[in-house]
């Protein structure tokens, strides 16, 4: 059933999204110069000192090994009170508030880390949601002192870390703003989108112009930003606003956006569908989802780098290995930073996502594991209709009767008795048609043509 499931998926997503089904606005009044404009807001720090403060803060979530395993829930919960406690000790601003969220997914009880950082507008009726899960798969080899486990650094610690910089760095600067910005810590997001759905489903969507995620970033050769299944108002926004700030920033390729893969409960997914920011897309808001891959790569596979393994759920996830062969992954991780903070930043933000929400069709109906299944089943349904449609009109066809004018052959005039004769039985044989040969040699043929 799940075989049969993904090829319907597959079948959908070709003949549907790549077929341009959807008009989608693909451009922006004024986006450009709303992108030159946020080019100014990207005074922020230098490049070394971000790094610097992404490097410290994930070194103090990873601790000295104990937070290395965020799989179980007592790892999680762990993980949880270190970013509950670690962000209410950093939370100095009055417009800062921190908070823990417990939800029940799967039989057992997690916890989301929501951190707020208020506008300085009196009853701002808007918000932006900013969101990386802290959990992470646990892998091991050899045992003893030389075991070596994997540390979710690439997946999500990164991330993680990347998020709380923002945190430290904006809290200050609410009163710039004209929404608030919420930083969420997603739980059980390897479980299958526990945290992230739990706080989707409960947000006020009337409030939140956007949801950002940000997952897998740091190690993957190219930075990729995901809004949709055709460009956005405010992917294109990103876009130019990366340029401006001398960020590598891709839109994910469209040969990439065909499903391959199924994330229960989500129906339809694909490599920029598989992260938290599929369960707010789910409920019709707005989402941009960063992440580092290389899609450039041949092959049906996903691949991270060109030149590397992948290390995403192995071993070698750790920060000893991502120094070693994944030098510029601090740099890369610097990056978003730089380029979510420029936005946030940016006095055109805010009516760049409006614009771009009033401007594109909602894709809610699609990732729906029932409303998918429905259109793939009708779909499927209409096939063989016109299959039977089409063998019925062949069959009428074969057996319609097919009038072919009347062949003369004139044998007597060249030919001897002997021969003619011989020559009547070969086309009785051959040519499965009835003949009448007259006394004076003339054969007249009716029936079908002759086949050679």
């Amino acid at each position: 059933m799940l075989k049969l499931l993904f090829v319907f998926k597959m079948f959908a997503s070709i003949l549907f999204f790549n077929a341009g089904v959807f008009v989608v606005y693909a451009g922006s009044v004024g986006s450009g110069q709303a992108a030159t404009n946020a080019g100014v807001a990207l005074q922020v720090s230098s490049q070394a000192e971000i790094e610097s403060q992404i490097m410290d803060n994930l070194l103090a979530f990873l601790g000295d090994g104990e937070r290395y395993r965020r799989e179980s829930v007592a790892e999680q919960a762990a993980a949880a009170d270190f970013l509950y406690a670690h962000l209410k000790g950093k939370a100095t601003q009055p417009n800062t508030e921190v908070n823990r969220i417990r939800f029940r997914f799967g039989g057992e009880y997690y916890y989301n880390i929501e951190a707020r950082i208020n506008s300085g507008v009196a009853g701002s009726a808007k918000q932006i949601i900013i969101g990386a899960h802290y959990d992470n798969v646990v892998r091991t080899r050899g045992s003893g002192e030389s075991m070596v486990i994997s540390q979710g650094v690439y997946d999500n610690g990164l991330a993680v870390a990347t998020l709380l910089t923002l945190f430290y760095n904006l809290q200050g600067a609410g009163a710039d703003f004209d929404f608030d910005i919420v930083f969420v810590f997603f739980g059980a997001e390897e479980l299958g989108l526990g945290g992230s759905l739990h706080y989707a489903a409960n947000v006020n969507k009337a409030r939140t112009l956007l949801f950002i995620n940000l997952d897998v970033i740091g190690v993957g050769d190219n930075l990729y930003i995901y809004t949709y299944e055709r460009e956005t108002v405010h992917e294109r926004f990103f876009l130019d606003l990366a340029r401006d700030a001398g960020v590598p920033l891709n839109s994910m390729p469209r040969n990439r956006r065909i499903t391959f893969q199924t994330l229960v409960p989500i129906g339809y997914s694909h490599i920029g569908m598989m992260s938290d920011n599929t369960a707010f897309a789910n409920e019709g808001i707005l989402t941009a989802f960063l992440f580092s891959h290389n899609l450039s790569v041949r092959g049906f596979a996903l691949r991270e780098t060109a030149h590397s393994h992948n290390i995403m759920h192995t071993v070698y996830d750790n920060l000893e290995h991502i120094k070693q062969y994944h030098p510029n992954f601090l740099r890369r991780t610097a990056y978003v930073y730089t380029l979510v903070k420029g936005a946030l930043l940016s006095p055109e933000f805010a009516g760049v996502l409006v614009y771009s929400a009033n401007n594109m069709p909602s894709l809610a109906f699609f990732y729906r594991q029932t409303h998918l299944i429905i259109y793939i089943i009708s779909i499927v349904v209409l096939l063989f209709a016109l299959y039977f449609i089409y063998q019925h009109l062949k069959r009428a066809s074969a057996n319609a009767p097919i009038s072919i004018p009347t062949k003369k052959v004139k044998l007597s005039q060249f030919i001897p008795a002997d021969i003619r004769l011989q020559l009547e039985r070969e086309l009785n044989s051959r040519y499965l048609a009835k003949e009448h040969l007259d006394s004076d040699g003339t054969m007249y043929v009716f029936g079908k043509d002759y086949e050679s």
